[in-house]
């Protein structure tokens, strides 16, 4: 917040003091204070209701001096500034010079607004949005901010604090929105990849996300503020059979293209599976098109195919049917999570 002074007068002034304080809200004629608003006479000094600028000791006719104060809000909504000056003038008595001490206040109000709208949401790994997750098995969570600010915010940075039943997927995760600049109704996603640790099914608690940022200014540049706000709390329901993928981002056409599914039984017992890998016009294929066999209990098993594609373009893979002679609907379970589709790059030859 600046403040500038201008001597009006027809004479030179002194000794200006200048200080600003909180006004207190009056409504129905009942005063309120506004306790979630901290004044500072700089960055690096502590915070205050009431500051003072420094003197100066003249300030000569029609001349204007800045005083830059810095305001901080907790939450939206307008506040209210008292601002007061006071200084000393000369005037003739009779003759004689006496120093006359004056004083001019002003109230100002400002108008606080919400920086940013931050959206979390979750998604499977294939960017669909989940109302559960399965215990063990990896998930997005997608945190979408939305600048409200009229002028322009940095982000230094974002970070996840994570409660206790649930872990990153990888063992670094790294903002994804580091030294970003926002204008207003701008918008920034980034994504981070969480596991549920926990054994049994029940509603976990995710954490929160904060977001370390400030208005973007010349001058000097002030602390970056924090904000944060609570990931929502899903629901976590066991899987007795976690289907993991192991493929290419993209395929050429008729050059191979490895496919390994790696199932690992997550239950105390041995489970019967049968699987069938459904024939597709888009690809030739190498491997078991029907089979029987045993998982153990907290097993794996591999399934290795090779995939000749026929057609350019973001074509269907072949499907693969999962059946656990235990748990009939366990197929409907790993469709969130096996990808459908790959893109097949026509391959020049030069």
């Amino acid at each position: 917040m600046t403040v500038s002074i201008t001597n009006t007068e027809v004479a030179q002034i002194s000794n200006v003091r200048t200080s600003i304080s909180v006004v207190t809200a009056v409504a129905d004629a009942v005063a309120t204070a506004q306790p979630n608003t901290f004044l500072y006479e700089d960055i690096d000094l502590p915070c205050s209701q009431l500051i003072s600028m420094p003197l100066l000791e003249e300030l000569k006719p029609n001349q204007k001096v800045d005083n830059v104060a810095y305001v901080r809000c907790v939450d939206s909504g307008a506040r209210l500034m008292c601002i007061q000056v006071s200084y000393q003038i000369p005037i003739d008595i009779s003759g004689k010079m006496s120093m006359c001490n004056c004083m001019k206040e002003i109230t100002s109000s400002i108008e606080v607004c919400e920086p940013f709208n931050i959206t979390v949401s979750l998604t499977n790994m294939k960017f669909e949005k989940i109302e559960k997750v399965q215990l063990g098995e990896a998930f997005l969570s997608r945190m979408e901010v939305k600048c409200l600010s009229p002028w322009p915010v940095a982000l230094q940075g974002s970070s996840l604090n994570l409660a206790k039943l649930v872990k990153f997927a990888d063992e670094e995760s790294l903002s994804q929105l580091t030294d970003v600049s926002l204008k207003q109704n701008d918008c920034a996603v980034e994504f981070r990849c969480l596991l549920s640790s926990g054994q049994t099914p029940s509603e976990i608690d995710i954490g929160s996300y904060s977001i370390e940022w400030r208005r973007v200014q010349n001058g000097a540049a002030v602390p970056f503020a924090s904000t944060t706000v609570s990931l929502p709390t899903v629901e976590a329901e066991p899987i007795p059979l976690s289907l993991h993928v192991d493929m290419p981002a993209y395929g050429h056409m008729k050059a191979v293209l490895p496919l390994t599914y790696l199932l690992h039984n997550q239950t105390p017992f041995v489970q019967d599976m049968e699987i069938a890998m459904e024939s597709s016009e888009a690809f030739m294929l190498s491997g078991h098109k029907q089979l029987f066999f045993r998982i153990l209990p907290d097993s794996q098993h591999i399934l290795r195919y090779n995939l000749f594609p026929l057609f350019p373009g973001y074509v269907t893979l072949p499907r693969l049917r999962v059946n656990m002679v235990r748990y009939s609907g366990v197929l409907d379970q790993l469709s969130s999570v096996v990808p459908t589709h790959i893109f097949i790059k026509v391959c020049m030859v030069l």
